[in-house]
């Protein structure tokens, strides 16, 4: 699930996983997966985040619109 929380001027991107291992043998397969997941799931947030960021900003060689 993402979600988006608005942060003053700014916003943060949340990414919720839920998992729900069925007994022993699943809950040791989550453990041995979950450092693996944690490293994908921050890069693919970063990723996002530079892209939304990207998309945000001005063509090369504008400027961005002014505030009033």
């Amino acid at each position: 699930q993402f979600e988006v929380v608005p942060e003053g001027v700014a916003s943060r991107l949340r990414l919720t996983v839920e998992f729900d291992p069925l007994g022993l043998a699943g809950q040791l397969y989550w453990l041995s997966v979950y450092p693996f997941h944690a490293w994908v799931f921050q890069g693919m947030l970063r990723s996002l985040v530079a892209r939304a960021r990207a998309d945000a900003s001005p063509p090369k060689g504008e400027s961005p619109p002014k505030r009033a």
